[in-house]
């Protein structure tokens, strides 16, 4: 606990501020300042635009969305792309496969390390990190995936579609 007193105005202070007590409970503990309302049972279900525009709204919650999955490149990092609106956020896949997350986590990170571009739906916990003073990232830490489908190639020596 934190007390603090200041003299009172009668008593030749400058301010009446009366006592004023802070509980900051005991060192170590933590203290989460927001609770998501949803978990990666209930995502709550959205659009990359919508997502994007209300960043703040979501920020910290587990989200579920279709969306575009554009593989990294050099300096970039996979990510969510809707060029309907501009949306873009980062996409971070976990470090150690889980079993709830299945082949399809997995399947989706190896068309990623293929540079191969999919359709998606995923699901993770999004977060606006910043990236230095003044800027944010919007981001997005996989915890499932499904309905992936490849978009198709057009390899230019052959002219026909890959897939």
């Amino acid at each position: 606990m934190l007390k603090f007193e200041a003299k009172r105005a009668a008593e030749g202070g400058e301010h009446d501020v009366g006592t004023v007590i802070l509980n900051i409970g005991r060192i170590g503990d933590e203290y989460p300042i927001f609770k998501p309302s949803s978990t990666p049972e209930s995502p709550i279900r959205t659009t990359l635009c919508e997502l994007v525009k209300e960043s703040d709204h979501f920020h910290g919650e587990f989200v579920e969305l279709r969306a575009e999955v554009h593989p990294n490149g050099a300096d970039v990092t996979p990510r969510l792309l809707d060029t309907s609106c501009g949306a873009n956020v980062e996409l971070h896949f976990p470090d150690e496969q889980s079993t709830a997350t299945g082949k399809n986590l997995s399947l989706l990170k190896r068309y990623v390390e293929q540079r191969r571009v999919t359709m998606a739906t995923v699901c993770g916990k999004f977060e606006l990190v910043p990236v230095y003073p003044g800027n944010l990232t919007s981001t997005l830490k996989l915890v499932a995936a499904s309905d992936i489908l490849v978009t198709p190639t057009v390899d230019p020596g052959s002219r026909k579609s890959r897939r």
